[in-house]
């Protein structure tokens, strides 16, 4: 928390604001008549202060709106609960600067470096105000096109509406924040916070989310498609009404919500136990898309009306798994036993089955005696349309009703 004393001064003159400033830069300088600039709690919009060498100076709650600073270096400024609405900062430095509880609704920073820079809550405290809470950093409707926020402080920040395509913001910390209807077009946040982010419409369309976390944030009508996200953290993210086309998108197992992990452990301790330890695995209706479960496996399990588009299932084992009616629209099944697997009703459009293996099993009992009973693979109304097949062998299987190309 900051403070500052008194209103924000309407008395500030040019003549005495360009002497503070030219005094300011002599001290940068280490000129023994220079000093410090203090412009606290001044009223400085509309000032035309481009290209100045601002580093290091004092702006707090000093009220800026309208301001020119195009170019201007404002390197470990401290602008805590500054007014900056609608200033132009493009290419301005700002790194390392402290703009908790600052305004930025409407500014322009295009280009403007904003590494470090941050935009946690603050409040100024005035002898006045009754009020003593604080206050995001407001960033609404800003344009920060190819701006650089990589590693900046921005949780709990306002960035509803604001533009930051081809912005740098790697490592940024972006918990809590509001992003609703933001534009990360083409942006790069590899190894950013978003944990608990309000998403809805927001654009990540083609952008670097590789290693991102989105724990429990708020998705709905979110773009992310054509973006890279490898190792992107989504556990507790409802992905059912985002668009995610063409998204380099894979979920490890180890980033799946707790009770999804549990229930895929537990039931390869049944399979391996032979039903001593652990418990059979069955999950109905869940959302699996793009989840990495290659190499498990999930023989006898339960996964009807699961959805597991994109999902990589190479390798898998899935003798006599139940898949009645899941969504395995584009998911890879190469190399995966398919013995007496059941997927009837299902959606294999696109999926791929480049070397995987469908074949009849015997059914046996616990004691391990046949039954005289034969399961053929199920793919009765299936949907086949557009399944790579190609070396695969589906003719022992129950194809009625199955559509093919």
């Amino acid at each position: 928390m900051n403070t500052g004393q008194g209103k924000v001064s309407k008395s500030s003159t040019v003549d005495d604001v360009a002497h503070a400033i030219d005094r300011h830069v002599g001290w940068l300088n280490k000129h023994p008549t220079g000093k410090r600039a203090d412009l606290s709690n001044r009223d400085l919009s509309g000032r035309n202060l481009s290209g100045l060498r601002l580093e290091s100076i004092t702006l707090v709650a000093t009220d800026l709106h309208n301001s020119q600073l195009t170019g201007t270096s404002l390197t470990k400024a401290d602008l805590f609960g500054a007014n900056l609405k609608g200033c132009d900062l493009q290419e301005a430095d700002l790194s390392s600067a402290i703009l908790r509880g600052a305004s930025l609704y409407g500014a322009r920073m295009d280009k403007a470096n904003l590494t470090n820079a941050d935009f946690r809550p603050g409040a100024v405290i005035r002898s006045t105000d009754d009020a003593r809470q604080e206050r995001s950093a407001e960033l609404t409707e800003c344009v920060l096109d190819y701006a650089c926020l990589a590693h900046a402080q921005m949780a709990g920040a306002n960035l509803e509406g604001s533009s930051l395509v081809g912005a740098n913001l790697e490592g940024a910390i972006l918990t809590g924040a509001n992003l609703a209807g933001t534009d990360f077009s083409n942006a790069s946040l590899e190894g950013a916070d978003l944990s608990e982010a309000t998403l809805e419409n927001s654009n990540f369309q083609r952008a670097d989310l590789q290693g991102a976390s989105f724990e429990n944030a708020v998705a709905d009508n979110t773009n992310f498609s054509g973006a890279k996200m490898g190792e992107t953290i989504l556990a507790g993210v409802d992905l059912g009404r985002c668009s995610l086309k063409n998204a380099d998108l894979l979920i490890s197992g180890k980033n799946l919500p707790v009770h999804l992990r549990r229930v895929l452990d537990e039931h390869e301790q049944w399979i391996l136990s032979n039903g001593k330890d652990g418990r059979q695995g069955v999950l109905l209706d869940e959302d699996l898309r793009f989840v990495d479960i290659s190499g498990r496996n999930l023989s006898a399990m339960v996964l009807r009306n699961t959805c597991l588009e994109g999902a990589n299932m190479t390798g898998c084992i899935l003798v006599l798994t139940d898949l009645s009616k899941a969504n395995l629209h584009r998911a890879n099944l190469s190399g995966a036993h398919l013995f007496g697997t059941l997927l009837p009703g299902a959606d294999l459009t696109e999926t791929i089955f480049c070397g995987a293996q469908f074949s009849p099993i015997d059914i046996v009992r616990t004691d391990g005696t046949r039954t005289g009973s034969v399961q053929k693979p199920d793919l009765s109304n299936a949907d086949l349309r557009g399944a790579d097949l190609d070396g695969v062998e589906i003719a022992n299987c129950n194809l009625s009703g199955a559509l093919q190309d």
